[in-house]
């Protein structure tokens, strides 16, 4: 109820997703969801990659995706990494390179990325500044940076 003792009524705006309270007394207000994603440190860092790997699509850096998508501890890592960039270089040239544009998705996406990576390097490396990690996240989607709330729990060994 509304504080005039009247229901509320709202509708949603298909566009954007958020809900909107009708219009009384010419006063219009806008509720926007927020989610909240309880993740352990590995989640935390499958996430990171991920949103790491789609900025790097769109911006059709493709080189960087062995890097990515393998482990640097693989046998034969350098000469792998060059055999898959000579086998995936042909296709993605391919792709429509009017998709590597830095659109309001790739800065939200960088948002989130530079948020996520900031807090796993704090939470694991709290006194290096050396790293780009290690730099508070810039804003770079116009709108508010995502927040992430790091909480340290203790494990149980149950081995002993």
């Amino acid at each position: 109820m509304g504080a005039s003792g009247v229901e509320d009524e709202y509708y949603i705006d298909q566009r954007s997703g958020t809900q909107n309270r009708l219009a009384k007394h010419g006063v219009r207000t806008r509720m926007k969801t927020q989610y909240t994603l309880t993740l352990t440190g590995e989640q935390a860092k499958v996430i990171d990659k991920a949103v790491e790997l789609l900025l790097r699509l769109k911006l059709g850096q493709y080189e960087e995706l062995p890097f990515i998508l393998m482990d640097i501890n693989t046998e034969n890592f350098g000469d792998r990494c060059q055999e898959a960039k000579h086998l995936l270089m042909p296709a993605f040239k391919v792709m429509n390179p009017a998709y590597w544009t830095k659109d309001q998705e790739w800065h939200r996406l960088y948002d989130i990325h530079q948020v996520i990576r900031h807090a796993i390097h704090n939470a694991e490396h709290p006194n290096a500044t050396w790293s780009v990690a290690a730099f508070e996240p810039i804003c770079t989607s116009g709108e508010a940076l995502p927040k992430i709330k790091t909480e340290k729990e203790v494990e149980n060994d149950a081995s002993t």
